[in-house]
């Protein structure tokens, strides 16, 4: 049981990773179309 827990907040804290590399590529993209055409 002790296993799975860890097994489902790993899967949680790479999805949260991932979610936040979108968002921080997102805002990066952003700032630079900004820089490019502000």
């Amino acid at each position: 049981m002790n296993n799975g827990l860890k097994a489902d907040q790993k899967a949680v804290f790479l999805s949260i990773l991932q979610l936040y590399h979108v968002c921080n590529q997102r805002s990066l993209l952003q700032a630079g179309f900004l820089e490019d055409y502000g």
